[in-house]
């Protein structure tokens, strides 16, 4: 499928990444603007694109892409002419489509993935796409098919429900992870002994729903073992009350304690 000249806004980690997975899949971008102009020239130059001196591509038919920050959006796109031959796009999970209402064709193409400027594998990446037109939201499933096989129409509320949960699940565990390095490294300590529990925690995820693989003292209702380590966190507040509202929620998933 011959993919749609591409138009990018913004020079971030999504737009280098989009860039390169477009023109892997045998696409061209035609145009890039950006307000840093060092990153915007660069990706201009790396994916053969012309560069904008300001955020406008009149007359130019395909697919628009505002790879900015959510609080820029609204703004660069009331800046932009509308036109009937180009999808305007957002790549939010929060913002709502009609943010774009200005523009006839609009979407919202969201990868659930954390960007890489080097590039990502997109073809292992979660696409949630939203359109109102039956034509565009056509158009989204068929050309999105060239960049990933998981793709998934929702509605911008669904959308909210994945990018909250992909919060609680990915920077919540990183910051978890982080947690443990500051227990571990003072002390001399290798936290990087916790990385095959940590892959096959994951690998266990893809065969096995996760009630189904919960261990630990907490749902064991192990009480020695879980005094023990609040006692080595008696001087970290914070860490220790974390501590015991997991260890609380791993008890009423698996019922032995009654939900507040």
């Amino acid at each position: 499928m011959k993919l749609p000249e591409l138009h990018l806004i913004g020079s971030g980690r999504l737009a280098f990444s989009l860039a390169r997975a477009w023109m892997a899949a045998g696409g061209k971008v035609d145009t890039v603007w950006s307000r840093n102009t060092v990153t915007g020239q660069q990706l201009a130059t790396l994916s053969q694109a012309s560069w904008l001196e300001k955020p406008d591509v009149k007359r130019r038919p395909g697919w628009l892409m505002l790879a900015v920050k959510d609080e820029a959006v609204t703004e660069i796109s009331q800046l932009l002419t509308a036109q009937n031959d180009l999808l305007v796009l957002h790549a939010s999970g929060t913002l709502a489509l009609d943010v774009l209402h200005k523009h006839p064709r609009h979407g919202v193409m969201w990868p659930l993935q954390s960007m890489q400027t080097a590039g990502n594998d997109w073809s292992a990446i979660p696409l949630f796409l939203e359109a109102d037109a039956e034509e565009d939201r056509r158009n989204l499933k068929n050309i999105a098919t060239a960049l990933s096989g998981k793709l998934y129409e929702v509605s911008g509320t669904d959308r909210l429900y994945y990018h909250l949960a992909a919060v609680i699940a990915g920077n919540f565990s990183n910051a978890l992870y982080q947690q443990v390095y500051q227990l571990l490294q003072p002390k001399g300590l290798d936290p990087g002994v916790l990385l095959p529990i940590l892959t096959q925690g994951l690998k266990g995820l893809m065969q096995q729903a996760p009630a189904e693989k919960q261990t630990g003292p907490a749902i064991r209702n192990d009480l020695q073992v879980m005094e023990q380590h609040l006692q080595l966190l008696n001087n970290q507040p914070e860490l220790a009350e974390l501590y015991r509202l997991m260890s609380r929620l791993i008890q009423q998933q698996a019922g032995l304690v009654e939900k507040k």
